[in-house]
């Protein structure tokens, strides 16, 4: 009987140190993955994103700090255009300058789909 139960502490204890082991082993990982920038750590950013359809959306991204407007669909993603607004002007005041050039007051924040209207106008003005 007492053999048993020594037994049944050895199998316990080193279950517990293969355990401790791979919980060590995972946040080093996680810690070593995000210090490097592996796996887009910090380098993307969603800033907005609006559902235009049920599998359709269109979304305000920021890579390496530039903006930029991309839609996605049931297994595509396709880069609509790029912003004129650095990521820090765009958080700063949740949306791009009007097509009058003027801001809006902090107050006073316009919606994801108002912001997109703004964008789409002011890239139909530079085409003409």
């Amino acid at each position: 009987m007492p053999e048993n139960i020594a037994q049944l502490f050895k199998a316990t204890l080193s279950l517990m140190v293969v355990l401790v082991l791979i919980a060590v082993l995972f946040f080093v990982i996680r810690y070593l993955t995000k210090r490097t920038g592996v796996f887009g750590a910090g380098r993307l950013k969603i800033l907005d994103k609006a559902t235009v359809l049920p599998n359709t959306a269109v979304a305000v991204i920021s890579v390496c700090g530039k903006l930029m407007l991309v839609g996605s669909g049931t297994g595509t993603v396709s880069k609509i255009c790029d912003l004129d607004i650095t990521e820090e002007e765009y958080q700063s005041y949740g949306r791009p300058k009007t097509s009058e050039n003027s801001e809006v007051s902090e107050g006073n924040k316009m919606s994801f789909a108002d912001a997109l209207k703004v964008v789409i106008a002011n890239k139909l003005e530079k085409h003409q």
